[in-house]
C-alpha cells in the first residue's frame, strides 16, 4: 500500500500535538508568518516559560525533508536538539553574554504589539510605549538555520545593563532596520516572487500599496517606529500616506488621496483583524496617518 503524504498544514499541527507531549514546562504557539513567494511559511514557537526564552522553529524547512524521506521521528528528535539549551554550548556562551550590554546590543530585537490586548504578555517585559503600541525588546541570536532563538528583556536586565531605555530602543531599532524591506503589494501579487526592496530606489512609485517589513517577515512591523523609513517612504509617495496596522509582522502603506475615505478604511481594517489575522499577530484596529511636512504619525481619526 502506498504511503499517503501530509499535507503541510497537516504535518505542522501533528509536529506541534507530538512536540507539545515531549516539550516539559514550555508553550507552544503554531502560526504563520507572511506569504513568502506564493508559499506560507509556518512557524512553531516554543516558549520556555522558566526563563522566557523563545525559539522559533521554521517548519517549511522541517516539511521539506519530511517529502524527501526523513521520518516524523527523526524530525522531532532534530527539533528537540534545537531548541534544548543545555545540550548546546555555542548557545550557551550566547546567553552568557547577555549579561553585558556591549555584547548584546547588535542582537536586540523588537516586537511591537497592542496595548490594550496584551497586558497579560506585556508584564516581566521591558518594553516601550508608542501611542496605543508597546515596543518588546529581545535578543535574537540563530542557532543552526532550524531555530532561532529569542530571549526577553526585562527591566532587570534594564538595571543590570546601566544604560538608559531609549538607548536600547535606538539599538534595537538600528539592527532591525538593516534587515528592512519595502515592496510594492502588486508585484508580490503579480510575479509570485520576492520583488524589489524599494527602500533602494529614489524614483517615486505614485498610488502603489506598498508593504513594510523585514527579511524573515517575522515582527516586521515594528519598522514604522524608524522615522529614517517613514520618511523614504513619503519621499516615494510624494507626500502624506496611511498606515494600516495589517498584523504584528508588517504594515501596509498607501497615499493619502482624496478619493479614499476614512471611514471605509476603519472599517476594512476592522474587517480583516476579525476574518483574516491570527489573533495572535493582532496590532490594531486603528489605522495610522504619517504627515510628511512634520515626520508625526497621529491616529487616521486626527
Amino acid at each position: 500500500m502506498k504511503n499517503v503524504r501530509m499535507t503541510k498544514s497537516e504535518f505542522c499541527r501533528v509536529i506541534t500535538a507530538i512536540l507539545d507531549g515531549k516539550l516539559e514546562g514550555c508553550e507552544l504557539v503554531l502560526g504563520t508568518d507572511v506569504e513568502r513567494e506564493d508559499e506560507k511559511e509556518y512557524v512553531l514557537h516554543v516558549v520556555i516559560k522558566k526563563s522566557q526564552v523563545i525559539f522559533r522553529v521554521r517548519l517549511n524547512e522541517a516539511y521539506d525533508a519530511y517529502c524527501l524521506g526523513l521520518s516524523i521521528a527523526q524530525i522531532i528528535d532534530k527539533i528537540i536538539s534545537s531548541v534544548t539549551i543545555s545540550d548546546n554550548s555555542e548557545l550557551k556562551e550566547i546567553i552568557s553574554t547577555f549579561d553585558e550590554y556591549e555584547k548584546v546590543k547588535d542582537r536586540l530585537s523588537i516586537r511591537l504589539c497592542n496595548i490594550n490586548s496584551n497586558r497579560e504578555y506585556l508584564k516581566g517585559k521591558l518594553y516601550s510605549v508608542h501611542g496605543n503600541f508597546a515596543a518588546v525588546y529581545f535578543d535574537n541570536a540563530y542557532k543552526d538555520g532550524v531555530a532561532m532563538r529569542e530571549a526577553v528583556v526585562t527591566p532587570d536586565h534594564l538595571k543590570q545593563w546601566d544604560v538608559p531605555l531609549n538607548a536600547v530602543h535606538r539599538d534595537a531599532l538600528k539592527n532591525m532596520n538593516k534587515e528592512a524591506v519595502l515592496f510594492s503589494f502588486k508585484e508580490v501579487v503579480l510575479q509570485k516572487k520576492r520583488p524589489r526592496n524599494l527602500l533602494d530606489q529614489d524614483e517615486k512609485i505614485g498610488r502603489d500599496l506598498l508593504v513594510l517589513t523585514n527579511h524573515e517577515c517575522n515582527n516586521g512591523s515594528a519598522l514604522m517606529l524608524d522615522g529614517s523609513i517613514m520618511k523614504k517612504a513619503a519621499d516615494l509617495f510624494g507626500g502624506d500616506f496611511y498606515i494600516i496596522p495589517s498584523s504584528v509582522h508588517e504594515v501596509l502603506l498607501f497615499p493619502a488621496l482624496p478619493q479614499f475615505d476614512r471611514n471605509e478604511i476603519i472599517k476594512i481594517v476592522v474587517q480583516g483583524n476579525r476574518t483574516v489575522i491570527n489573533k495572535n499577530d493582532f496590532l490594531s484596529d486603528i489605522p495610522l496617518y504619517y504627515h510628511a511636512d512634520t515626520g508625526l504619525v497621529t491616529d487616521i481619526c486626527f
